[in-house]
């Protein structure tokens, strides 16, 4: 088992995840985009017309696009204390 640190700071001082709290989560959230892409690349291999998207959004291919897509999900803005509580207690990662 391997553990990662996350510092999260907060009200001047820092704050650790503890690994063990979230390792399920994070390896469900890794097994879920592992799925996701794979049933993306098939799709993509069907449709032509994907071809037209890196062209409208600053040159990223349609792989970079799908994971930029994936990252917005996670983006997030908490306050001090919800943060805390949320590091201290709940068994997903903080966004």
């Amino acid at each position: 088992m391997f553990v990662v640190l996350v510092v999260v700071v907060v009200l001047g001082g820092t704050l650790h995840l503890n690994g063990g709290l979230t390792l399920g989560e994070n390896i469900a959230d890794i097994g879920g985009i592992k799925q996701a892409y794979t049933a993306f690349k098939g799709t993509k291999e069907k449709l032509t017309d994907l071809d037209i998207v890196p062209k409208i959004f600053g040159g990223l291919t349609n792989d970079q696009l799908f994971f930029v897509s994936f990252a917005q999900t996670w983006c997030a803005k908490y306050t001090d204390k919800a943060l805390m509580n949320l590091v201290t207690t709940n068994p997903h990662s903080p966004r």
